[in-house]
C-alpha cells in the first residue's frame, strides 16, 4: 500500500472563495430588442426592472456586463492604437478593454441612480511582480456606492482570463512535436465568469491591485506603493498590522461629484506624490488645465482676452508635451528593469534546480549502491543457507552410541582428557553467551525494523506532500506564473519544508537504520556460525573422550544437547537468512521505489527549467511588444495634445474673426 501511495502524484487544488462571493451569480434577463441592446439607459432599466436594491441592480448589471462583453485582445495581438470607446460603442462591439468596462459599469449603474466611480490603478501580474516597479496604471476597476458605503467591483477581471493562443500551424507542429513546448504571445479571451469580484473587500483588493489615487484604497490608512510593489506577504502584514476598512468617507463622495477636468485636477497632485514614477499624470493635469482655459475661448470678450488665453493654454499644452516626451524615456526604462528581473527569474530556478537535484542526485547514489549490494548479497545468502542446510544431519545422537573406548582406557585425569573437558566447558559458556546475544541482537532488528517502518511511513507521506507541491508548481507555471509570484512563494516554503527539511532528514535516517540492520543481521548471522562451529566441536570433543574413557557418565546427555544446539543453529542460521533475504527483497523493492521518486524529479526539475527557458523567451516577446505599444500609446496621447493646439488656433481665429458687414437694404429708386 505504501509503495502505492508513493508512486502516486497528488495534485491538491485549494479553491479559496471570499465570503462576499455569495452574492447571486445566475440571473435570467427577459428579451432584449436590438435598440435596447445598444441604449445604456433603456438597457439598465430593463434587465433591474424586478431589482428592488441597489445592491441588486448593481449585482445584476455588473453580471449582464461579464457576461456580455469580451475582452479587446485584438488590440494588444496587433498592437493597434488605443481604442476611445464610449459606452454605447462598448455595448455595440461587445468588446472592450478594462477602462471600457469601467465606464460602461459607470454609466449603467449611474443612469439607474447608483454612484459609480472608476478607479485607475496599478495591477500584480506574472510581469509585473516582486522586484517590478510600477510606472503607469496598467489596469482600471469601478467603485460603487451601495448601502451608503463604497465597494470595490471588478468587471474585466470577472469576465474571464486569457490564455496564449496558438496559430494553426503551430497547433499542428505541437501535435507532432510532443517534447517540443511551442509558444505564442497572442492572447485569446476565456470567458469564466468570477463573482468574487463583486463587493470585494477593500484589503483583499489590496492584494493584487492598488488605485494610483491613493484615497480609493478605501482604508482608514494608506498603503505606500513600495509595500504593495514587494510580495502578498508584506501587503498582508500591512493589513493586519496598520489599515481597516474605510467606505464610507465624505471626501469620495465629494470627488465623484466633479467633471473629468476637475476631477484630473483634484487628484493629480496627491496621485503623483504617492507615484513619483507616473509623470504622465502631470501631463494630465496640464491638460486638463488647457481644457479648462480652451473652453473660455468662446466667452472671450475681446482679441487681447482671447490672446492671453491662447498663450496660457499652449504654456500647458507644451508641458504636457513635454513630459510625455519624458515619459517616453521612461518606458524604456520600465521595461529594461521587467527584462532584468525576467533574468533574475531564469537564475532562481537554475538554483532552485541545482539545490534539489543535488540533495536528490546524493540519494540516487545511495539507493543503486543499497541495490546492487542486494542483489549481490542474495544469491550468497541463498548459497549459503542451502548448504548449511545439507550439515544439518553431519553429526546426531546416534553417532555416540557406536563409539567404542580404547583399551586399555586412560585415566579420567588424563592430560590429554582435561584439556579436551576444558576446551567443552569454554565452548559450552561461550555458546550460552553467543545465544544470549543472538537474542539480543535479533530484539534488536525487530525494534529497529519497527522503527524504520514508522520512519518509511513517515517518508511517504513527506514524499507525497513533496510531489503534491511540485505539482502545484508546475501548475502554476503552465498558467506563466513565475518564481516571483506569491502562489509559487507558498508553494516554494512547502516545498522547501517538505524536501529539503523532512524527506532530506527522514530520507537520511532510513538509510542509516537499513544500513544499521543489516549490520545487526550480519552480526547475528556470525553469532549463529560461532554456535554452529562451538557445538559441532563440543560434539567432537565429547566423542574424543569416550573414546578415551566411558566412565564419565554425563557424557551423553552432553552430547546430545550439543548435538540439539548445533541443529538448533543451523536452523536458526537458515530461517535467519531467509529473513535476511527477504528483508534485502523488501526493502530493494522499496529504495527502487524512492529512486525512481528522486529520478523522476530530477526530470521535472529538468523540465522546469526547460519551461523557464521557454517562459523567459515568451516573456520577453511580451515585454517587446508591450513596450512597443506603450510607446504607440504614449505617442497617441502625444498627437492628442498636438491636435488639442490646432484646436486652440482654429478657435483663436474663429474667437477673433471680425464680423462681416450687414448687407445694407437697396433703396427704391
Amino acid at each position: 500500500m505504501r509503495i502505492k501511495i508513493l508512486t502516486s502524484w497528488i495534485l491538491l487544488i485549494s479553491i479559496t472563495l471570499n465570503a462576499l462571493g455569495s452574492e447571486k451569480d445566475t440571473f435570467v434577463f427577459p428579451p432584449i430588442p436590438p435598440k435596447v441592446a445598444t441604449n445604456v439607459a433603456q438597457l439598465s432599466k430593463l434587465i433591474c426592472q424586478d431589482a428592488t436594491t441597489d445592491r441588486e441592480r448593481a449585482n445584476i448589471i455588473f453580471y449582464w456586463v461579464t457576461h456580455n462583453i469580451a475582452w479587446d485582445v485584438k488590440t494588444f495581438n496587433k498592437e493597434t492604437n488605443i481604442k476611445y470607446r464610449k459606452p454605447e460603442d462598448v455595448l455595440k462591439k461587445k468588446i472592450g478593454y478594462p477602462k471600457d468596462y469601467a465606464n460602461l459599469i459607470k454609466a449603467m449603474c449611474e443612469s439607474i441612480g447608483i454612484r459609480t466611480q472608476v478607479i485607475m490603478g496599478y495591477e500584480r501580474s506574472f510581469l509585473h511582480d516582486e522586484g517590478a516597479s510600477f510606472y503607469m496604471p496598467n489596469h482600471v476597476w469601478n467603485a460603487i456606492l451601495v448601502e451608503n458605503r463604497w465597494r470595490i467591483v471588478d468587471a474585466f477581471s470577472a469576465a474571464g482570463k486569457n490564455t496564449y493562443d496558438l496559430n494553426w500551424f503551430k497547433r499542428i507542429k505541437q501535435s507532432i512535436n510532443k517534447k517540443k513546448i511551442y509558444t505564442s504571445t497572442k492572447f485569446k479571451f476565456i470567458p469564466d465568469y468570477d463573482p468574487s469580484f463583486f463587493l470585494q473587500d477593500p484589503e483583499n483588493v489590496r492584494l493584487t491591485r492598488l488605485p494610483a489615487d491613493p484615497i480609493w484604497q478605501l482604508t482608514d490608512t494608506i498603503m505606500p506603493l513600495a509595500v504593495f510593489e514587494k510580495s502578498e506577504e508584506d501587503i498582508r502584514n500591512f493589513n493586519e498590522r496598520f489599515s481597516n476598512p474605510q467606505q464610507d468617507y465624505a471626501k469620495l463622495t465629494e470627488v465623484n461629484n466633479l467633471n473629468d477636468d476637475d476631477a484630473i485636477l483634484e487628484c493629480a497632485d496627491r496621485t503623483y506624490a504617492f507615484n513619483p514614477r507616473f509623470t504622465a499624470m502631470k501631463a494630465s493635469k496640464h491638460q486638463a488645465l488647457a481644457n479648462k482655459e480652451l473652453k473660455k475661448m468662446n466667452l472671450a470678450k475681446n482679441k487681447a482676452e482671447a490672446k492671453t488665453i491662447v498663450e496660457k493654454t499652449k504654456v500647458e499644452l507644451n508641458l504636457a508635451k513635454d513630459i510625455l516626451s519624458e515619459q517616453k524615456q521612461q518606458i524604456t526604462k520600465e521595461y529594461a528593469e521587467l527584462r532584468k528581473i525576467n533574468l533574475e527569474k531564469r537564475t532562481d530556478v537554475n538554483k532552485f534546480k541545482q539545490s534539489f537535484s543535488s540533495i536528490n542526485n546524493k540519494y540516487i547514489t545511495e539507493s543503486k549502491s543499497k541495490m546492487n549490494n542486494a542483489d549481490s548479497k542474495i544469491p550468497s545468502l541463498k548459497s549459503d543457507a542451502t548448504a548449511k542446510a545439507k550439515k544439518e544431519n553431519e553429526v546426531n545422537k546416534a553417532e555416540f552410541a557406536k563409539i567404542k573406548t580404547i583399551k586399555p582406557e586412560q585415566s579420567p585425569t588424563s592430560t590429554e582428557i582435561l584439556k579436551l573437558k576444558d576446551s567443552i566447558d569454554k565452548r559450552t559458556k561461550k555458546i550460552v553467551q553467543q545465544e544470549d546475544n543472538t537474542l539480543n541482537e535479533k530484539t534488536k532488528i525487530a525494534e529497529m525494523k519497527a522503527s524504520m517502518e514508522g520512519c518509511l511511513d513517515e517518508l511517504v507521506s513527506y514524499i507525497n506532500l513533496s510531489d503534491s507541491a511540485l505539482m502545484r508548481e508546475a501548475s502554476a507555471r503552465s498558467r506563466k506564473q513565475d518564481s516571483y509570484s506569491d502562489s509559487i512563494r507558498m508553494i516554494r516554503s512547502d516545498l522547501n519544508y517538505y524536501k529539503a527539511t523532512k524527506v532530506d532528514s527522514l530520507q537520511q535516517a532510513y538509510f542509516d537504520q537499513y544500513d544499521s540492520i543489516v549490520v545487526h543481521y550480519e552480526a547475528t548471522k556470525k553469532l549463529y556460525s560461532n554456535t554452529i562451529d562451538a557445538s559441532k566441536n563440543n560434539v567432537k570433543n565429547i566423542e574424543s573422550i569416550k573414546k578415551l574413557n566411558n566412565t564419565d557418565v554425563t557424557l551423553a546427555s552432553q552430547h546430545n544437547d550439543n548435538v540439539e544446539k548445533y541443529q538448533n543453529a543451523i536452523r536458526g542460521y537458515v530461517n535467519h537468512s531467509i529473513s535476511y533475504i527477504n528483508f534485502l527483497k523488501s526493502q530493494k523493492e522499496m529504495i527502487s521505489k524512492l529512486l525512481n521518486v528522486y529520478e523522476r524529479e530530477n526530470k521535472f526539475f529538468s523540465s522546469l527549467s526547460g519551461r523557464e527557458d521557454k517562459r523567459k523567451d515568451l516573456i520577453k516577446k511580451l515585454i517587446d511588444k508591450e513596450e512597443k505599444l506603450s510607446k504607440k500609446h504614449n505617442d497617441q496621447r502625444y498627437d492628442n495634445v498636438t491636435s488639442l493646439k490646432k484646436e486652440l488656433d482654429a478657435g483663436f481665429k474663429k474667437a477673433t474673426k471680425p464680423a462681416k458687414p450687414s448687407k445694407k437694404t437697396k433703396s427704391n429708386k
